[in-house]
């Protein structure tokens, strides 16, 4: 799996606007694209954002992926990158 937006500081800005409403979320990675959800801390409001697949410069997505995140852990992350951003998964293989 591997994407990258086609404009890396409006992502990382979206993701830090969204870390002091929504402390943990569910990131949905499919061919359609980035899909990020959750409920605010008070349960009272929910978060849906999405980022279409024509808004990614790649993704290579063979399988849907759910990943729950910290989201301030997240900004932090992407608060220290430069002029590029690409979430990727790394398959490993086990010898036993």
């Amino acid at each position: 799996m591997e994407l990258s937006p086609n404009d890396p500081k409006l992502f990382c800005s979206a993701i830090d606007a969204l870390k002091d409403y929504l402390p943990q979320a569910q990131l949905y990675i499919t061919k359609d694209g980035l899909r990020i959800s959750g409920m605010d801390i008070s349960h009272v409001g929910f978060v849906d954002y999405f980022l279409a697949a024509e808004d990614c410069a790649v993704l290579n997505v063979t399988e849907k992926i759910t990943i729950g995140v910290n989201m301030s852990v997240l900004a932090r992350v992407l608060g220290s990158v430069g002029d590029s951003v690409t979430l990727g998964q790394k398959k490993e293989k086990f010898i036993h």
